[in-house]
């Protein structure tokens, strides 16, 4: 229909030409009466006449300029640009800056097919003066010989704004590109809605009926396919109708069917290159890349300037895991951004760079691209790889998710793992920098599109981080059953901060098979083990290690030092004191620095509650000049008090001790005064016990005074026993008597003294009974059995 389009371009430049001109001097009457009578006979459609008249108004007056304009007018409406150009060169030569002047010769160039020249002039003409409508109209159809789309478009829209009422009947003719440039260049809605308007207007034109079923095609194939069924019966669109609708097949995920349509073709023209681009199109679809090779390269062969096969068989290579190869077959074509092709080249340029993964240096132009074709996925999918391969994976990020919104149907799965690598690509350097806010956001994003292992484990460390533990197990749950190490470790560290022990030593217990982080699993174990006060299980798990895992400075090491120190100080609570000095002495063993003081200050401690007095002395003495980790200011003062304390528990230093502890106690505070009074009790009790075994019962009843007056609560009860004891033996027996009374309950050895006291009174029954109830009670005393008997042999009455 280009030629009717180009017609229509004569019949504007006619308008135009013979639109009456503006007010100009005239000097000779008679060439300007001529030059009207022309201008009425060309646009009355008088040829003959117009020619006639502008002839003569020529010859008497050579240097007329309107006459040149409407005479070369009539030379084109007679078919005769060339006699046009003749004229309008010489018109040029007479007034070289005139607009008219240029706008006739460049169209008149345009006619003759000399549009080299043609179009530059017409193109200056447009930039200076956009209302020139002519100029416009040829502009335009010349662009889209030329596949020049975006230029047509723009030309073509521009004469639709400019030209006058009266070549509105002629509009449909410059549509028919109109549309065909609004289809090439990605707007096929558009397209699909001019040319069901024209073919509704004018059904017997083929051309209208083509591009319908091509725009619909390129919109929805489900659309065109029935479309393209109807023209399929008019044999000279058969083969081209053919084509596409396989096209749409294929599209439509019909290979087998595109396939047939294609070998159709091939009966009828066995060399068609369309014909056999599109079996190796179909075969590509099927899996059959052998096959799809080989009729690519054929159609390539009978068509070699074709650009669109050699992208399909590029295409081809790629997918049968050659991209060095189909990049070597790319890398020799230089399209311009007109060409249809421009788009499928550079997606096809940037997949095959991205497997390669040198897409970084192609960011350029397919950001040119994507410019040209703001909303296509699959050319947005491809320059945001660029852009992750270059390092911008925040420009990918960006890019990519505008290719997810270009598509209204599922996310295209190219496109969500490369979004997903990049946003992984923002999170890592966000989680080193301590922005764990953006780091959730983007691996959120990322667990949505694609996720994968790496982005579980980065996202439970980050909700870790953030202190959200039930998040961070539910995005380390989908690695599965067998995650490794690390994940592993991180999801056993997740159930324990939502109170699942058990599900965290089982995931620990994972971690640990999985391999290649042994030390990593066995510290954080141990870790786990002593937050959950379970010491000997941390020492357990790193114990385990092989030996050369826990040397010297080694990370293992010390978590068993620390390890062992707290287990150490469980068994002590639990009153293992030997054992605790075990594990002390073999944490002892690698601890350095402050730890090492530590664990011999509490090595210490442990010696003392071992009742070993020599040991305990000895370990107090090595640690005598160190200043113990303990809160001040037992620091300083403790060992002097544990020293004497175990000094004091021989007999024969109790006395000795008591009188240190005593000056101890005066200068302690707080804990260590607690610290000092309690051993001052225990000891100066022990001397009293000593010395009234001794008969020594005014000493005794000093010592034990002694021991009331520190003021400790250690031992009351026995305290006030012991010295009811000394009155009972210094014959004060009604205040021992109120005494025993009070704290037999707690001490039953009270009911044997109160047993002395009733027999001192006369009352052997009752002293009877009251031995009696102490044995009962568990009280010991070597002759309270003997006591017991001679009683009954007294008062009657067998063993109660």
């Amino acid at each position: 229909m280009r030629g009717s389009a180009i017609a229509s371009s004569v019949l504007a430049l006619v308008v135009w030409a013979a639109a009456p001109a503006a007010a100009q001097p005239r000097a000779e009457d008679d060439s300007a009466a001529l030059v009207d009578s022309g201008r009425r006979a060309l646009t009355a459609g008088d040829l003959p006449r117009a020619a006639k008249a502008l002839d003569a108004a020529l010859a008497l007056n050579p240097r007329r300029v309107e006459a040149y304009v409407l005479r070369a007018a009539v030379h084109a409406a007679q078919g005769q640009p060339e006699r046009g150009v003749t004229l309008m060169r010489r018109a040029r030569a007479l007034a070289p800056d005139n607009a008219d002047v240029a706008t006739a010769l460049g169209s008149q160039l345009m006619l003759a097919g000399q549009a080299d020249e043609g179009a530059p002039l017409l193109e200056e003409v447009v930039a200076r003066a956009p209302a020139r409508y002519e100029a416009h109209a040829l502009l335009g159809h010349y662009y889209a010989t030329r596949e020049r789309w975006p230029d047509a478009v723009v030309a073509l829209e521009a004469y639709q704004r400019t030209r006058p009422a009266a070549l509105a009947g002629d509009d449909d003719r410059h549509r028919l590109d109109l549309a065909e440039a609004y289809l090439r260049t990605g707007r096929a809605a558009v397209a699909l809605e001019l040319y069901r308007a024209l073919v509704r207007a004018h059904r017997d034109w083929r051309g209208a009926r083509l591009g319908e079923a091509w725009a619909a095609a390129a919109v929805d194939c489900r659309l065109a396919r029935p479309l393209l069924a109807r023209l399929a019966d008019e044999p000279a669109a058969r083969a081209e109708v053919l084509l596409v609708d396989g096209q749409c097949a294929l599209a439509l995920g019909d290979a087998r069917d595109a396939l047939r349509q294609a070998r159709r073709v091939l009966e009828a023209a066995p060399t068609s290159a369309p014909a056999l681009a599109l079996v190796g199109e179909a075969e590509a679809a099927r899996g059959n890349l052998a096959a799809a090779r080989s009729a690519l390269e054929q159609a390539r062969a009978l068509e070699p300037n074709r650009t669109r096969y050699l992208i399909r068989l590029a295409r081809v290579l790629r997918l049968a895991g050659q991209p060095a190869a189909a990049t070597t077959e790319l890398a020799g074509v230089a399209l311009s951004p007109s060409s249809p092709d421009y788009r499928s080249y550079w997606i096809e340029t940037g997949e095959a760079r991205w497997e390669l993964g040198t897409a970084g240096g192609v960011v350029a132009p397919l950001t040119q691209a994507t410019q040209l074709v703001p909303d296509d996925a699959e050319l947005l999918t491809a320059l945001g790889g660029a852009q992750l391969q270059a390092g911008d994976p925040a420009a990918a990020v960006a890019t990519l998710e505008r290719a997810v919104a270009a598509r209204a149907d599922a996310i295209a799965r190219p496109t969500a793992e490369r979004l997903t690598t990049a946003l992984v690509a923002v999170a890592e350097p966000a989680i080193r920098a301590g922005d764990l806010a953006t780091a959730e956001r983007a691996l959120t994003r990322a667990d949505q599109l694609a996720g994968n292992p790496t982005v579980w484990r980065d996202l439970g460390l980050v909700r870790l981080a953030l202190d959200n533990p039930a998040g961070a197990v539910a995005a380390l749950a989908s690695a599965g059953a067998t995650p490794d190490a690390v994940t592993a470790l991180l999801r056993g560290r997740a159930l324990a901060g939502v109170g699942d022990l058990a599900g965290a030593r089982a995931a620990f217990d994972r971690a640990a098979v999985a391999g290649g982080r042994a030390v990593e699993v066995a510290v954080e174990r141990a870790g786990f083990e002593l937050d959950t006060g379970e010491p000997d299980a941390a020492v357990a798990a790193l114990v385990a290690l092989p030996p050369r895992e826990r040397g010297p400075g080694s990370a293992a090491r010390a978590a068993l030092v620390t390890a062992r120190h707290a287990a150490a100080l469980a068994a002590l609570h639990q009153g293992q004191a030997t054992r605790a000095v075990a594990l002390l002495d073999e944490a002892a063993r690698d601890a350095t620095g402050d730890q090492a003081i530590a664990v011999r200050c509490d090595a210490a401690l442990a010696a003392v509650a071992t009742g070993d007095r020599a040991r305990a002395l000895a370990r107090l003495k090595s640690i005598a000049k160190l200043t113990c980790p303990f809160p001040s200011p037992a620091d300083t003062q403790a060992v002097p008090i544990l020293t004497a304390f175990v000094d004091g528990l021989s007999p024969r230093r109790a006395a000795t001790a008591t009188a240190r502890l005593t000056a101890l106690a005066r200068t302690a505070r707080g804990a260590s005064r607690a610290l000092a009074t309690a051993a001052l009790r225990v000891v100066a009790m022990t001397a009293a016990e000593q010395a009234y075994r001794a008969g020594k019962v005014a000493a005794a009843r000093q010592l034990l005074t002694t021991a009331r007056a520190s003021g400790a609560s250690l031992g009351d009860d026995e305290l006030a026993y012991d010295l009811a004891v000394l009155d009972l033996a210094d014959g004060k027996v009604a205040a021992a008597k109120v005494v025993f009374a009070k704290v037999a309950a707690k001490v039953p050895e009270a009911l044997i003294g109160a047993g002395v006291a009733a027999d001192r009174e006369g009352d052997g029954a009752r002293a009877l009974e009251l031995w009696r109830q102490a044995k009962r009670a568990g009280a010991r005393l070597g002759v309270l059995d003997d006591w017991i008997a001679a009683k009954e042999r007294l008062y009657g009455g067998g063993p109660r």
